[in-house]
């Protein structure tokens, strides 16, 4: 029974229990059992609507980290670059494959600098803060007969040019020692040959600041080999992943 159906006893029951009537002390204890179990009843409520805004803010707490997630951006995209259609600006590449499928790149062994070129299979978006940015490389390669010069692998961003202007390309990263591992931090750690043939993992970081790649944008592989003066130095091109970061919706 609610406290509001309470009925406060007439003041003449308060005289008969004081005079000792005992149908005043019985009405006056009924009215305080009852006014006690209104107010048990009330704690119980209470309680219960507590209980439910906790479980409330969990749910919700729950659906924004949902939302979060779906909204936060995956850092752990790799993608393959294949390696079976490129374009030299020089020297003699040779394409091979097992009957494995493992395909190879070789620099065939010559002094002096050439370069190959390689598409990247990357989408772009035109959204702003949304698609995919490029972070990173992993390349594996040999060097053998010789240590060649220098080996980088560098990425490039080409642009494509408005109606009446032409196309732009920029190095993302690869360029700088700075953006290698420890193991391949220099032009002669890159070119060591001490297993003959010498077995490379390098990683490729890009040290500044990842940009989604927008309209218009794509992306290529060079291939840079120095060769010893003495032209032994033969460099093969064994396998490159790309490492991207993916957003695919903007909270924002």
């Amino acid at each position: 029974m609610a406290f509001a159906d309470q009925s406060l006893p007439s003041v003449g029951t308060f005289i008969r229990f004081l005079t000792g009537a005992k149908d005043a002390r019985d009405e006056l204890r009924t009215f305080l059992h009852r006014l006690l179990e209104n107010a048990q009843a009330g704690e119980l409520a209470t309680t219960a609507a507590q209980a439910a805004v906790v479980t409330a803010q969990a749910a919700a707490d729950a659906a924004q980290a949902d939302a979060d997630a779906i909204g936060a951006p995956n850092t752990d995209g790799i993608v393959s670059v294949p390696l079976c259609a490129g374009v030299k600006d020089g020297g003699t590449w040779t394409l091979a494959i097992t009957s494995g499928g493992l395909a190879t790149l070789t620099r065939t062994a010559a002094a002096g600098a050439t370069s190959y070129w390689l598409d990247v299979p990357l989408p772009a978006r035109t959204s702003a803060n949304k698609g995919r940015k490029p972070t990173g490389l992993r390349v594996n390669y040999t060097v053998n007969t010789a240590r060649a010069d220098n080996v980088r692998i560098e990425l490039w961003r080409i642009t494509e040019g408005a109606d009446g202007a032409a196309r732009t390309a920029a190095v993302l990263f690869g360029e700088d020692n700075a953006d290698y591992d420890a193991a391949h931090d220099t032009p002669t750690k890159r070119g060591d040959h001490t297993g003959a043939p010498e077995l490379h993992l390098a990683v490729i970081t890009d040290a500044g600041t990842p940009a989604f790649l927008g309209a218009g944008q794509s992306l290529k592989v060079r291939i840079m080999v120095e060769g010893d003066p003495g032209g032994a130095s033969v460099v093969a091109i064994t396998a490159i992943n790309l490492l991207y970061t993916e957003a695919l919706v903007d909270l924002a």
